[in-house]
Protein backbone atom coordinates (compact mmCIF):
# COMPACT_ATOMS: atom_id res chain seq x y z
CA UNK A 1 0.00 0.00 0.00
CA UNK A 2 2.77 2.59 0.94
CA UNK A 3 4.58 2.00 -2.30
CA UNK A 4 1.04 2.42 -4.34
CA UNK A 5 0.75 5.26 -2.71
CA UNK A 6 3.97 6.64 -3.64
CA UNK A 7 3.47 5.70 -6.62
CA UNK A 8 0.65 7.55 -7.35
CA UNK A 9 1.69 10.92 -5.19
CA UNK A 10 4.78 10.77 -8.02
CA UNK A 11 3.63 9.78 -11.41
CA UNK A 12 4.69 13.18 -12.79
CA UNK A 13 8.39 12.79 -11.32
CA UNK A 14 8.79 9.90 -13.51
CA UNK A 15 6.90 10.57 -16.66
CA UNK A 16 8.28 13.93 -16.73
CA UNK A 17 11.75 15.08 -16.86
CA UNK A 18 13.67 15.38 -13.65
CA UNK A 19 13.09 18.61 -11.41
CA UNK A 20 9.45 18.72 -13.26
CA UNK A 21 7.16 17.09 -10.66
CA UNK A 22 4.64 17.99 -8.34
CA UNK A 23 4.58 15.84 -5.04
CA UNK A 24 1.83 15.60 -3.18
CA UNK A 25 0.46 13.62 -0.60
CA UNK A 26 -2.50 11.08 -0.37
CA UNK A 27 -5.08 10.98 2.81
CA UNK A 28 -8.51 9.06 3.60
CA UNK A 29 -11.44 10.64 2.93
CA UNK A 30 -12.96 11.43 6.50
CA UNK A 31 -15.88 9.56 6.05
CA UNK A 32 -18.56 10.18 8.93
CA UNK A 33 -20.88 6.46 8.38
CA UNK A 34 -18.48 3.15 7.70
CA UNK A 35 -19.79 -0.02 8.08
CA UNK A 36 -17.75 -3.26 8.53
CA UNK A 37 -18.25 -6.38 6.42
CA UNK A 38 -19.09 -8.67 9.14
CA UNK A 39 -16.66 -11.92 7.57
CA UNK A 40 -18.26 -14.25 10.52
CA UNK A 41 -21.91 -13.74 9.64
CA UNK A 42 -20.25 -16.02 6.31
CA UNK A 43 -18.30 -18.15 7.59
CA UNK A 44 -19.35 -19.41 11.01
CA UNK A 45 -23.13 -20.40 9.39
CA UNK A 46 -21.70 -22.20 6.44
CA UNK A 47 -19.10 -23.94 8.48
CA UNK A 48 -22.07 -25.00 11.01
CA UNK A 49 -24.28 -25.99 8.15
CA UNK A 50 -21.13 -28.28 7.05
CA UNK A 51 -21.08 -30.20 10.06
CA UNK A 52 -24.06 -31.20 9.79
CA UNK A 53 -24.40 -32.36 5.98
CA UNK A 54 -24.70 -36.28 7.21
CA UNK A 55 -28.15 -35.81 7.75
CA UNK A 56 -28.70 -35.00 4.09
CA UNK A 57 -26.81 -37.82 3.42
CA UNK A 58 -29.22 -40.46 4.10
CA UNK A 59 -29.88 -40.21 0.31
CA UNK A 60 -26.79 -42.30 0.18
CA UNK A 61 -27.60 -44.91 2.82
CA UNK A 62 -31.29 -45.33 1.28
CA UNK A 63 -30.22 -45.64 -2.13
CA UNK A 64 -27.27 -48.56 -1.32
CA UNK A 65 -30.90 -50.14 0.52
CA UNK A 66 -32.14 -49.84 -2.73
CA UNK A 67 -29.48 -51.36 -5.13
CA UNK A 68 -28.90 -54.09 -2.69
CA UNK A 69 -32.93 -54.81 -2.79
CA UNK A 70 -33.47 -54.38 1.02
CA UNK A 71 -36.24 -52.34 0.81
CA UNK A 72 -38.07 -55.60 -0.95
CA UNK A 73 -36.16 -58.03 1.71
CA UNK A 74 -37.93 -55.92 4.37
CA UNK A 75 -41.31 -55.10 3.17
CA UNK A 76 -42.27 -58.96 2.62
CA UNK A 77 -41.32 -59.55 6.04
CA UNK A 78 -43.56 -56.98 7.54
CA UNK A 79 -41.09 -54.12 7.77
CA UNK A 80 -42.52 -51.13 5.70
CA UNK A 81 -40.20 -49.30 3.99
CA UNK A 82 -41.58 -45.69 5.86
CA UNK A 83 -40.04 -47.66 9.05
CA UNK A 84 -36.76 -48.37 7.44
CA UNK A 85 -36.56 -44.84 6.34
CA UNK A 86 -37.29 -43.87 9.73
CA UNK A 87 -34.75 -46.28 10.89
CA UNK A 88 -32.35 -44.32 8.42
CA UNK A 89 -32.59 -40.82 9.72
CA UNK A 90 -32.36 -42.57 13.76
CA UNK A 91 -28.88 -44.11 12.02
CA UNK A 92 -27.62 -40.45 10.71
CA UNK A 93 -29.38 -38.78 13.65
CA UNK A 94 -27.30 -40.92 16.32
CA UNK A 95 -24.23 -40.97 14.43
CA UNK A 96 -23.73 -37.52 12.59
CA UNK A 97 -26.35 -35.21 14.07
CA UNK A 98 -26.00 -35.56 17.76
CA UNK A 99 -22.22 -35.59 18.21
CA UNK A 100 -21.45 -32.42 15.99
CA UNK A 101 -24.36 -31.08 18.19
CA UNK A 102 -23.23 -31.44 21.15
CA UNK A 103 -19.76 -30.49 20.50
CA UNK A 104 -20.98 -27.17 18.65
CA UNK A 105 -22.63 -26.35 22.37
CA UNK A 106 -19.50 -27.10 24.10
CA UNK A 107 -17.56 -24.98 21.78
CA UNK A 108 -19.96 -22.17 21.26
CA UNK A 109 -19.94 -22.08 25.64
CA UNK A 110 -16.45 -22.89 26.01
CA UNK A 111 -15.48 -20.14 23.75
CA UNK A 112 -18.27 -17.39 24.57
CA UNK A 113 -19.86 -17.29 20.87
CA UNK A 114 -22.27 -14.94 20.41
CA UNK A 115 -24.65 -17.92 19.16
CA UNK A 116 -25.13 -18.68 22.86
CA UNK A 117 -24.82 -15.22 24.41
CA UNK A 118 -27.77 -13.70 26.64
CA UNK A 119 -31.37 -12.65 26.16
CA UNK A 120 -32.50 -15.77 23.97
CA UNK A 121 -30.07 -16.19 21.76
CA UNK A 122 -28.56 -19.57 23.25
CA UNK A 123 -32.51 -20.72 22.75
CA UNK A 124 -32.80 -19.63 19.17
CA UNK A 125 -29.18 -21.22 18.48
CA UNK A 126 -30.51 -24.63 20.03
CA UNK A 127 -34.01 -24.78 18.38
CA UNK A 128 -32.07 -23.68 15.20
CA UNK A 129 -30.22 -26.59 15.05
CA UNK A 130 -33.05 -29.04 15.90
CA UNK A 131 -35.26 -27.50 13.23
CA UNK A 132 -32.48 -27.63 10.42
CA UNK A 133 -32.52 -31.99 11.67
CA UNK A 134 -36.06 -32.20 11.07
CA UNK A 135 -36.21 -30.50 7.97
CA UNK A 136 -32.80 -31.55 5.97
CA UNK A 137 -33.32 -34.98 7.03
CA UNK A 138 -36.53 -36.16 5.23
CA UNK A 139 -35.22 -34.12 2.26
CA UNK A 140 -32.14 -36.04 1.59
CA UNK A 141 -34.84 -39.46 1.84
CA UNK A 142 -37.15 -37.44 -0.97
CA UNK A 143 -34.34 -37.05 -3.55
CA UNK A 144 -33.80 -41.18 -3.11
CA UNK A 145 -37.20 -41.56 -4.06
CA UNK A 146 -36.34 -40.12 -6.95
CA UNK A 147 -33.12 -41.46 -7.59
CA UNK A 148 -31.96 -45.20 -8.40
CA UNK A 149 -28.34 -45.60 -9.50
CA UNK A 150 -26.04 -45.39 -6.29
CA UNK A 151 -22.49 -45.83 -7.82
CA UNK A 152 -23.40 -42.41 -10.05
CA UNK A 153 -25.42 -40.58 -6.61
CA UNK A 154 -22.56 -41.15 -4.27
CA UNK A 155 -19.83 -39.77 -7.03
CA UNK A 156 -21.65 -36.05 -7.75
CA UNK A 157 -24.01 -35.55 -5.19
CA UNK A 158 -21.41 -34.45 -2.18
CA UNK A 159 -20.22 -31.98 -4.13
CA UNK A 160 -23.39 -30.99 -5.82
CA UNK A 161 -25.29 -30.65 -2.22
CA UNK A 162 -22.45 -28.77 -1.11
CA UNK A 163 -22.19 -25.74 -4.03
CA UNK A 164 -26.16 -25.46 -3.26
CA UNK A 165 -25.88 -25.17 -0.04
CA UNK A 166 -23.11 -23.13 0.06
CA UNK A 167 -23.67 -20.61 -3.06
CA UNK A 168 -27.57 -19.24 -2.54
CA UNK A 169 -26.35 -17.50 1.35
CA UNK A 170 -22.73 -16.79 0.03
CA UNK A 171 -24.28 -14.38 -2.51
CA UNK A 172 -27.53 -13.28 -0.65
CA UNK A 173 -24.83 -12.18 2.67
CA UNK A 174 -22.77 -10.51 0.60
CA UNK A 175 -24.74 -8.62 -1.58
CA UNK A 176 -26.74 -7.45 1.72
CA UNK A 177 -23.34 -6.37 2.86
CA UNK A 178 -22.54 -4.77 0.04
CA UNK A 179 -25.09 -3.08 -1.05
CA UNK A 180 -27.04 -1.49 2.00
CA UNK A 181 -29.19 0.66 -0.08
CA UNK A 182 -31.15 -2.12 -1.06
CA UNK A 183 -31.29 -3.46 1.68
CA UNK A 184 -35.17 -3.62 2.19
CA UNK A 185 -35.77 -5.69 -1.03
CA UNK A 186 -32.58 -8.51 -0.05
CA UNK A 187 -34.36 -8.81 3.00
CA UNK A 188 -37.21 -9.69 1.24
CA UNK A 189 -35.54 -12.40 -1.04
CA UNK A 190 -33.70 -13.75 2.15
CA UNK A 191 -37.36 -14.48 3.11
CA UNK A 192 -38.42 -15.95 -0.31
CA UNK A 193 -35.36 -18.23 0.29
CA UNK A 194 -35.67 -19.67 3.77
CA UNK A 195 -38.36 -21.83 2.57
CA UNK A 196 -34.77 -24.12 1.42
CA UNK A 197 -33.40 -25.42 4.45
CA UNK A 198 -30.08 -24.91 4.67
CA UNK A 199 -30.40 -21.34 3.71
CA UNK A 200 -32.84 -21.13 6.21
CA UNK A 201 -29.91 -22.87 8.67
CA UNK A 202 -27.58 -20.04 8.07
CA UNK A 203 -29.43 -17.24 7.88
CA UNK A 204 -30.80 -17.93 11.49
CA UNK A 205 -27.47 -18.42 12.71
CA UNK A 206 -26.36 -15.36 10.66
CA UNK A 207 -29.63 -13.40 12.33
CA UNK A 208 -28.40 -14.57 15.75
CA UNK A 209 -24.54 -13.38 15.02
CA UNK A 210 -25.85 -10.02 13.85
CA UNK A 211 -28.06 -9.15 16.81
CA UNK A 212 -25.16 -8.57 18.98
CA UNK A 213 -21.36 -8.53 18.51
CA UNK A 214 -21.12 -9.34 22.32
CA UNK A 215 -21.00 -12.53 24.58
CA UNK A 216 -23.20 -11.06 27.19
CA UNK A 217 -24.81 -7.95 26.52
CA UNK A 218 -26.57 -5.91 28.90
CA UNK A 219 -28.09 -3.58 26.30
CA UNK A 220 -29.72 -6.41 24.70
CA UNK A 221 -33.41 -7.64 25.53
CA UNK A 222 -35.37 -10.83 24.44
CA UNK A 223 -37.23 -8.79 22.40
CA UNK A 224 -34.35 -7.62 20.14
CA UNK A 225 -33.54 -11.33 19.36
CA UNK A 226 -36.78 -12.39 19.20
CA UNK A 227 -38.37 -9.24 16.71
CA UNK A 228 -39.58 -9.36 13.08
CA UNK A 229 -35.96 -7.28 12.82
CA UNK A 230 -34.02 -9.73 13.53
CA UNK A 231 -36.22 -12.89 11.93
CA UNK A 232 -34.22 -15.71 14.02
CA UNK A 233 -37.94 -17.05 14.87
CA UNK A 234 -38.95 -16.78 11.29
CA UNK A 235 -36.10 -18.68 10.15
CA UNK A 236 -37.32 -21.34 12.90
CA UNK A 237 -40.48 -21.52 11.64
CA UNK A 238 -40.24 -21.65 8.03
CA UNK A 239 -37.75 -24.95 8.63
CA UNK A 240 -40.24 -26.45 10.72
CA UNK A 241 -43.00 -25.74 8.38
CA UNK A 242 -41.09 -27.17 5.62
CA UNK A 243 -39.85 -29.80 7.25
CA UNK A 244 -43.22 -31.06 8.05
CA UNK A 245 -44.63 -30.76 4.42
CA UNK A 246 -41.30 -33.16 3.58
CA UNK A 247 -42.20 -35.71 6.14
CA UNK A 248 -45.95 -35.62 4.98
CA UNK A 249 -44.65 -36.20 1.77
CA UNK A 250 -42.31 -38.58 2.45
CA UNK A 251 -45.01 -40.30 4.07
CA UNK A 252 -47.05 -40.95 1.43
CA UNK A 253 -44.57 -41.92 -1.28
CA UNK A 254 -43.02 -44.24 0.83
CA UNK A 255 -46.49 -46.37 2.18
CA UNK A 256 -47.66 -46.41 -1.52
CA UNK A 257 -46.66 -48.50 -4.50
CA UNK A 258 -44.86 -46.95 -7.30
CA UNK A 259 -47.54 -45.79 -10.07
CA UNK A 260 -49.04 -47.67 -12.77
CA UNK A 261 -47.11 -46.79 -16.25
CA UNK A 262 -49.10 -44.43 -17.41
CA UNK A 263 -50.23 -45.24 -20.93
CA UNK A 264 -51.22 -43.21 -23.82
CA UNK A 265 -54.91 -44.06 -25.30
CA UNK A 266 -54.00 -45.55 -28.26
CA UNK A 267 -51.85 -48.44 -26.05
CA UNK A 268 -54.57 -48.81 -23.24
CA UNK A 269 -55.21 -52.20 -24.98
CA UNK A 270 -51.42 -53.51 -23.71
CA UNK A 271 -52.68 -53.23 -20.13
CA UNK A 272 -55.39 -56.27 -20.73
CA UNK A 273 -54.41 -59.78 -19.91
CA UNK A 274 -53.71 -62.23 -22.66
CA UNK A 275 -56.25 -64.12 -23.42
CA UNK A 276 -55.46 -68.07 -22.28
CA UNK A 277 -58.87 -70.26 -23.57
CA UNK A 278 -57.14 -72.85 -25.74
CA UNK A 279 -53.60 -73.47 -24.25
CA UNK A 280 -55.27 -75.99 -21.03
CA UNK A 281 -52.21 -75.95 -18.74
CA UNK A 282 -52.09 -72.18 -18.87
CA UNK A 283 -55.78 -72.62 -18.41
CA UNK A 284 -55.67 -74.88 -15.33
CA UNK A 285 -53.42 -72.59 -13.53
CA UNK A 286 -55.09 -69.51 -13.91
CA UNK A 287 -58.34 -71.18 -12.39
CA UNK A 288 -55.85 -72.15 -9.44
CA UNK A 289 -55.04 -69.22 -8.72
CA UNK A 290 -58.65 -68.16 -8.55
CA UNK A 291 -59.17 -71.00 -6.54
CA UNK A 292 -57.89 -69.67 -3.07
CA UNK A 293 -56.16 -66.50 -1.95
CA UNK A 294 -53.82 -68.84 0.39
CA UNK A 295 -50.29 -69.13 -0.34
CA UNK A 296 -48.77 -67.01 -3.18
CA UNK A 297 -51.21 -66.31 -5.73
CA UNK A 298 -51.01 -63.95 -8.97
CA UNK A 299 -53.63 -62.86 -11.09
CA UNK A 300 -53.72 -61.85 -14.65
CA UNK A 301 -50.42 -59.57 -13.81
CA UNK A 302 -49.82 -57.72 -16.90
CA UNK A 303 -46.63 -54.96 -16.59
CA UNK A 304 -45.75 -52.59 -19.04
CA UNK A 305 -42.72 -50.51 -20.03
CA UNK A 306 -41.80 -47.50 -22.09
CA UNK A 307 -38.79 -47.83 -23.99
CA UNK A 308 -36.75 -44.69 -24.59
CA UNK A 309 -36.36 -43.65 -28.05
CA UNK A 310 -33.10 -44.76 -29.88
CA UNK A 311 -32.74 -42.21 -32.27
CA UNK A 312 -34.25 -38.41 -31.71
CA UNK A 313 -37.47 -37.48 -33.23
CA UNK A 314 -38.74 -41.06 -32.82
CA UNK A 315 -41.58 -42.36 -30.81
CA UNK A 316 -41.04 -44.18 -27.51
CA UNK A 317 -42.03 -47.95 -28.03
CA UNK A 318 -44.31 -49.81 -25.00
CA UNK A 319 -42.76 -53.43 -23.95
CA UNK A 320 -45.38 -55.60 -22.37
CA UNK A 321 -42.70 -57.63 -19.73
CA UNK A 322 -46.00 -59.39 -18.57
CA UNK A 323 -48.44 -60.53 -20.29
CA UNK A 324 -50.90 -61.53 -17.83
CA UNK A 325 -49.40 -64.44 -15.65
CA UNK A 326 -51.10 -66.23 -12.86
CA UNK A 327 -49.45 -68.16 -10.55
CA UNK A 328 -51.32 -70.29 -7.29
CA UNK A 329 -48.80 -71.93 -5.22
CA UNK A 330 -49.88 -73.35 -1.92
CA UNK A 331 -47.77 -73.68 1.84
CA UNK A 332 -45.08 -76.10 1.63
CA UNK A 333 -45.36 -76.52 -2.55
CA UNK A 334 -41.77 -76.38 -4.45
CA UNK A 335 -42.63 -74.27 -7.75
CA UNK A 336 -40.16 -73.53 -10.46
CA UNK A 337 -40.78 -70.43 -12.50
CA UNK A 338 -38.88 -70.66 -16.01
CA UNK A 339 -38.28 -68.74 -18.96
CA UNK A 340 -35.19 -67.22 -21.26
CA UNK A 341 -33.92 -63.63 -20.49
CA UNK A 342 -36.66 -61.28 -20.63
CA UNK A 343 -39.47 -63.53 -20.30
CA UNK A 344 -40.98 -61.65 -17.37
CA UNK A 345 -39.71 -63.66 -14.34
CA UNK A 346 -37.85 -60.69 -12.76
CA UNK A 347 -40.58 -58.48 -13.07
CA UNK A 348 -42.77 -61.46 -12.00
CA UNK A 349 -41.00 -61.49 -8.26
CA UNK A 350 -40.92 -57.72 -8.16
CA UNK A 351 -44.75 -57.16 -8.78
CA UNK A 352 -45.67 -59.68 -6.14
CA UNK A 353 -42.91 -58.17 -3.45
CA UNK A 354 -44.72 -54.95 -3.62
CA UNK A 355 -41.88 -52.65 -5.76
CA UNK A 356 -43.64 -52.58 -8.57
CA UNK A 357 -47.31 -51.89 -9.61
CA UNK A 358 -48.77 -54.12 -11.94
CA UNK A 359 -51.13 -52.35 -14.51
CA UNK A 360 -53.14 -55.00 -13.96
CA UNK A 361 -54.76 -58.04 -11.82
CA UNK A 362 -54.17 -58.80 -8.12
CA UNK A 363 -52.07 -60.54 -5.85
CA UNK A 364 -53.08 -62.88 -2.55
CA UNK A 365 -50.60 -63.62 0.18
CA UNK A 366 -51.46 -65.98 3.00
CA UNK A 367 -55.02 -64.58 2.94
CA UNK A 368 -54.78 -61.14 2.03
CA UNK A 369 -55.70 -59.66 -1.65
CA UNK A 370 -54.32 -56.93 -3.25
CA UNK A 371 -55.55 -55.75 -6.87
CA UNK A 372 -53.40 -52.89 -9.29
CA UNK A 373 -55.61 -50.28 -8.08
CA UNK A 374 -54.64 -50.20 -4.26
CA UNK A 375 -51.93 -47.85 -3.81
CA UNK A 376 -51.09 -48.98 0.22
CA UNK A 377 -50.17 -52.91 0.12
CA UNK A 378 -48.42 -53.51 3.15
CA UNK A 379 -51.17 -55.24 4.79
CA UNK A 380 -49.95 -58.35 2.05
CA UNK A 381 -46.70 -58.58 4.31
CA UNK A 382 -48.45 -58.12 8.08
CA UNK A 383 -48.30 -61.89 8.49
CA UNK A 384 -44.51 -62.46 7.45
CA UNK A 385 -44.98 -65.59 6.27
CA UNK A 386 -43.66 -64.83 3.37
CA UNK A 387 -39.79 -64.56 1.99
CA UNK A 388 -37.65 -63.31 -0.75
CA UNK A 389 -34.66 -64.15 -2.05
CA UNK A 390 -33.26 -61.40 -4.74
CA UNK A 391 -31.37 -62.43 -7.45
CA UNK A 392 -28.74 -60.73 -5.92
CA UNK A 393 -27.26 -60.96 -2.91
CA UNK A 394 -28.53 -58.38 -0.35
CA UNK A 395 -25.15 -58.26 1.81
CA UNK A 396 -23.84 -55.46 3.71
CA UNK A 397 -20.23 -55.06 3.18
CA UNK A 398 -18.82 -54.66 6.47
CA UNK A 399 -21.28 -57.29 8.07
CA UNK A 400 -19.88 -60.75 9.32
CA UNK A 401 -21.95 -64.30 7.85
CA UNK A 402 -22.36 -64.33 11.50
CA UNK A 403 -23.37 -61.16 11.89
CA UNK A 404 -26.09 -61.36 8.99
CA UNK A 405 -27.45 -64.70 9.76
CA UNK A 406 -28.51 -63.04 13.54
CA UNK A 407 -29.70 -59.61 11.57
CA UNK A 408 -31.97 -61.08 9.50
CA UNK A 409 -33.16 -63.35 12.10
CA UNK A 410 -34.23 -60.62 14.20
CA UNK A 411 -35.72 -58.82 10.89
CA UNK A 412 -38.21 -61.63 10.30
CA UNK A 413 -38.59 -61.89 14.35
Amino acid sequence: LQAGEALLANYSMLVQRKGDGISTTIQQVPYTEFNNFRIDLLLAPMGIAFGFMGLAYCVLDALLLKSKNNFELFRVVGVTEWTTNLAIVAYKTSTAFVPFFLVVIALGLGLKSMLFGNSGRWLGTILILLSYAFSIAPLGLLFATMLTDYKSVSQWFPGVFMTLMSLPYTAWVLVLQLVPSAVDIILIVGDVLCIIPPFAFQRGLGAVLYVSSTFSDENLSWGDVWSWESRVWFTILLMAVVGGIEWVVLYRRTVRRSRATKLVPEDRHEAAPKDVKGDDEVEAERERSLGSDSGIRSRDLVKTFYLPPRKKGEQKKIKKAVGGISLGIDAGEKFCLVGPNGAGKSVTLSMISGELRPDHGEIALDGEVASSTEDDINHLYSRSNISYAPQFDSLFDKKTVAEHLKFYAQVRG
